[in-house]
């Protein structure tokens, strides 16, 4: 479980990214499979590998040690909200 703070600087790192990877991301915490992604997108699933690997690069960049899984930060299924807690 993320805390509340690390929901926010996900937050604001998935919008530093370009439209395509914001997309990318939303589908991600909504629980999307990247399957599902590449046939939302009309793509092949390597693009969106490749978008993904992008993403976590930016992640790491702007100082997260390890580029966090989207899903967690807003459930793993679909429509289910986050459970957060303060420390």
């Amino acid at each position: 479980m993320l805390h509340i703070l690390d929901v926010l600087a996900v937050r604001e790192a998935v919008a530093l990214q370009p439209p395509i990877r914001r997309r990318i991301c939303r589908m991600l915490m909504a629980g999307y499979t990247r399957e599902e992604i590449a046939e939302e997108l009309g793509c092949e699933i390597t693009t969106v590998h490749t978008h993904i690997a992008r993403i976590r690069r930016s992640f790491i960049k702007l100082g997260f040690c390890i580029a966090p899984s989207l899903a967690s930060v807003a459930g793993r299924r679909r429509g289910e909200m986050p459970r957060l807690h303060s420390a």
